[in-house]
């Protein structure tokens, strides 16, 4: 059962399950999730929200005492205890390679479908997303060098597109050397996979202008990273994890990136991997503004 509150009687432990403002105008991935400190309590006063639901069965017990809740993240959001090693490769190159181009030619249609969808206000097919991303890390788990040796492939005229995927194998890539399993490889390559999606909501001409950005566009073109995050963050059945690479891949270990200047010690791992295979597939490919 919903109960509306101000900011001023909200407590840790509270669920929170909407806010009046508009999700862009906060720091947090969604509008539900759990108080577990008073530093989200001060977030949410300086993003200027005055009132909010909570659930208030979860919230408190029959006396009326305060019940302390898990965050609804805390176990997504844990860092990932790979195995020792890597399972070594069970099939040889050659005999992968031909596997590799049918899934790698089915992302590419994936994705474009995915963007197209998004475009036109309809809902993500997230059991294709799914089916074609558990393909790519299945050739990822019996042949390491496979998929990653056709992210060489660069069409400058679909370059989101190639990006999406090759970012995608490349993660995949790292996370198998990692040693993940493939319950998160499968989270890492989804999310990446998806991780520009919100470049759905940025002009056309803005994406593929010649030149460097002026101060203005380049503020527009960094709106993509939050408009990407809300696009997933209501897409059933993904949990925040999948959201990192889209949250984080602008983000540096410096403070230096967008959009929170979160720092290494503030960063997921997927966060991590999203920025350098980002980085990775960028500057090996031509863009409209530089070789």
């Amino acid at each position: 059962m919903r109960k509306r509150i101000s900011i001023d009687q909200l407590k840790i432990g509270m669920k929170v399950e909407k806010l009046d403002r508009s999700w862009l105008a906060t720091p947090f991935l969604r509008h539900r999730f759990t108080i577990t400190s008073s530093e989200q309590i001060e977030q949410l006063h300086a993003s200027g929200v005055q009132e909010l639901d909570v659930d208030a069965d979860d919230a408190y017990q029959d006396s009326g005492s305060f019940v302390p809740a898990m965050p609804a993240e805390a176990e997504t959001s844990q860092p990932i205890s790979p195995p020792l090693e890597p399972e070594p490769s069970t099939t040889p190159f050659a005999e992968e390679l031909p596997a590799a181009k049918q899934v790698y030619k089915a992302a590419k249609l994936i994705i474009q479908q995915a963007m197209e969808d998004v475009r036109m206000g309809r809902a993500l097919n997230m059991e294709a997303v799914s089916e074609v991303v558990g393909s790519m890390a299945d050739s990822i788990l019996r042949s390491p060098d496979a998929l990653t040796s056709l992210t060489r492939l660069k069409q400058f005229d679909e370059y989101t597109f190639f990006h999406s995927v090759n970012t995608s194998a490349l993660a995949l890539s790292v996370g198998r050397h990692l040693g993940y399993g493939r319950a998160p490889l499968l989270q890492l390559g989804t999310g990446m996979l998806l991780h520009d999606i919100g470049k759905t909501q940025i002009p056309v001409e803005l994406l593929n202008k010649p030149g460097r950005y002026e101060a203005d566009e380049f503020e527009m073109m960094k709106q993509h990273v939050l408009r990407g995050a809300e696009i997933l963050s209501n897409t059933t059945g993904l949990t925040d994890m999948f959201l990192k690479p889209t949250l984080e891949h602008h983000e540096r270990v410096d403070g230096t990136g967008y959009p929170h200047q979160r720092s290494k010690t503030d960063l997921s791992q997927f966060g991590l991997i999203a920025a350098i295979v980002d980085i990775y597939d960028a500057v090996t490919s031509d863009r409209c503004y530089h070789k």
